[in-house]
């Protein structure tokens, strides 16, 4: 049996100090103000290891740490999870398990991130999940994405459907496609012109008269 506890950080990573500044602060405001969670790096602590997801190009993307002890970002807080019953060497096995399903080029900030793999193991570990406001806000935002591509694929199918509809009513109207010339032919038939070049039907011009 072992405690498991998960890791907040805030995500202070990027190469700008700004950003770094600017992502703590929305982070006190959004949390610990409004309790509506924030930007953060999440990590479950069990066996006296951490262990977390990231990207890479090859290989796993799991990896484990000294407890809040990640220098990639800045520690925050801490939530205890529950008691695992597990074996340590059941937990072993459940790691190296992750470790081949989660693989570093499958990160995806919204879909598939640290956070993600943390809900994954703690379910594998038989504890309570992350707190939602762990990773609100990549949640909001990948509800976000998939509700404006969902917009963009109907919005594109119904310009597609008009467009078919148009081409199909244009072709009706002008007699399958052909121009506008082929088709006052077509209406005054063979007949329409005088071996002359006259009118059918029309008189010839009169001569004109000598002085």
């Amino acid at each position: 049996m072992s405690l498991v506890t998960l890791h907040v950080y805030d995500i202070t990573n990027t190469q700008y100090e700004a950003a770094n500044s600017a992502i703590q602060n929305l982070n006190r405001f959004t949390k610990d103000a409004l309790g509506a969670g924030g930007i953060f790096h999440g990590a479950v602590e069990v066996n006296g290891d951490e262990w977390s997801y990231g990207y890479c190009d090859r290989g796993s993307g799991v990896y484990p740490c000294r407890p809040k002890g990640n220098t990639g970002y800045t520690y925050r807080e801490s939530v205890a999870l529950g008691v695992t019953a597990l074996a340590p060497a059941s937990v072993q096995r459940i790691l190296h398990a992750l470790r081949l399903s989660w693989p570093g080029h499958e990160y995806d900030l919204l879909a598939r991130n640290c956070n993600h793999f943390c809900a994954a193991l703690c379910e594998k570990l038989g504890v309570m999940p992350p707190p939602q406001w762990v990773n609100r806000f990549a949640g909001h935002a990948d509800a976000t994405v998939a509700a404006v591509t969902y917009a963009r694929d109907q919005t594109n199918k119904a310009f597609a459907e008009i467009s078919s509809a148009a081409s199909a009513a244009w072709e009706s109207l002008t007699g399958g496609g052909k121009s506008s010339e082929e088709t006052g032919a077509a209406a005054s038939g063979d007949g329409g012109s005088g071996g002359d070049g006259t009118r059918a039907g029309s008189s010839p011009a009169p001569a004109s008269s000598q002085g």
